[in-house]
């Protein structure tokens, strides 16, 4: 029997990596369910389709009237109304980071993305006292009202089993591994994250640091090209960021390829030989867990086109990779260039791991994910909807 479910991602405009994981469980969801994103301002679906590469088309808009110019009273305004319209739905899934807004559904889940902490380190002192003193006092700052907790890897569960004193399940974001595959490989080194600053900064600064001590320092690296792909967050920090970023590799075999469409993006996966990845360089897990990668969906994608990873080895990506099996881990600057150039150097070594990589990736592609999602959302008709 077909339910209906309401899905609130407060960031669907970014278009980033969270919201490609709840786009693909709408867009899977919405084969056989009323699926409806609950929204505080107005989104363009057809673009989200294409920018996310995934069929939005059965999913509907709700669209909730929040129209206070106050900062705070309209995130108040925000959370009543996203919670009085949680109650028309059988299921409701909330993706919002540090989330308080009581559940009204007949169940809810709350779909944790980030490590949660009482203290969000990206806002302003007194925008964290009065959040956190309006979540107690006036919403649902404890999420009792929830039925669940998913998280997106073991890395966010453990932290989020520790804050909410609960028990935090784990479902992996999918990933549409078969649209990925291996073309004629080049001598190119890839990343691929947003531009952009604060919380999980993905360091492209300094990977193109690392790739122009390599050029400079080693023969082997003449003939190679470092390409960055991702989209630049819309405020001004992140725009000068993309531009430092650029004015750093000028006169470097460095591209850049802004706001680019999927297809450039899966172009350039099969065609790299090697993925960086630098999440979480230089910091301390303990301390700042929501500095590292949470999962890494653009990980997998790599791995699934035959680029062969080297990434920081810590948070959700030691899920993804296995350090010599199907690609490195490093540390240091000095690990990564080490570590490239065992790959440049050992043609051997590149084409064994690229296979380990790509039958990995398939752990983590649309069929597994389906199952853990019925799983995890207890729907009955679960077996129905796997990928075929």
């Amino acid at each position: 029997m077909s339910q209906s479910i309401g899905i609130y991602a407060p960031a669907l405009r970014i278009a980033g990596g969270g919201e490609k994981s709840i786009g693909a469980i709408a867009a899977h969801l919405s084969r056989t369910q009323h699926v409806a994103f609950i929204v505080t301002e107005d989104v363009d679906l057809p673009w989200l389709q294409r920018r996310l590469n995934l069929d939005l088309s059965r999913v509907q808009l709700d669209r909730v009237r929040v129209s206070s110019p106050s900062y705070y009273l309209s995130k108040w305004q925000a959370i009543r109304q996203v919670s009085r319209a949680s109650a028309n739905y059988d299921l409701f899934l909330n993706q919002e980071r540090l989330s308080c807004i009581p559940c009204r559904a007949r169940r809810g889940v709350i779909l944790c993305q980030v490590p949660p902490s009482a203290w969000n380190p990206d806002a302003p002192p007194w925008n964290n006292l009065v959040r956190l003193l309006g979540a107690r006092l006036f919403f649902d700052h404890d999420l009792m009202t929830y039925h669940k907790i998913i998280a997106i890897s073991h890395f966010v569960a453990r932290l989020a089993q520790q804050h909410y004193r609960r028990q935090v399940g784990v479902l992996y974001p999918p990933t549409d591994t078969q649209q990925f595959r291996a073309g004629q490989k080049q001598n190119i080194i890839l990343s691929v994250g947003r531009f952009f600053v604060g919380r999980h900064c993905k360091k492209q600064r300094e990977l193109i640091r690392a790739f122009k001590s390599l050029y400079q320092t080693h023969p082997a690296l003449q003939d190679w090209e470092y390409h960055l792909v991702g989209s630049v967050d819309p405020n001004a920090p992140s725009r000068v960021y993309a531009e430092q970023c650029q004015s750093e590799a000028r006169g470097y075999p460095i591209l850049f390829h802004l706001n680019a469409p999927f297809e450039t993006l899966r172009d350039l996966y099969s065609r790299a030989k090697i993925f960086w990845h630098a999440t979480g360089f230089g910091e301390d897990e303990r301390r700042h867990p929501e500095r590292m990668e949470h999962f890494g969906i653009a990980t997998v994608e790599a791995m699934a086109a035959g680029c062969v990873p080297l990434v920081v080895g810590k948070g959700g990506q030691r899920e993804i990779v296995t350090d010599g099996a199907d690609g490195s881990y490093w540390n240091t600057l000095d690990e990564l260039a080490q570590r490239t150039l065992n790959l440049i150097q050992d043609d051997a070594l590149l084409v064994s791991l690229r296979a380990s990589a790509e039958a990995r990736s398939q752990d983590f592609g649309m069929a597994p994910f389906a199952r853990t999602l019925h799983q995890v959302l207890e729907l009955d008709d679960w077996r129905l909807q796997v990928e075929r």
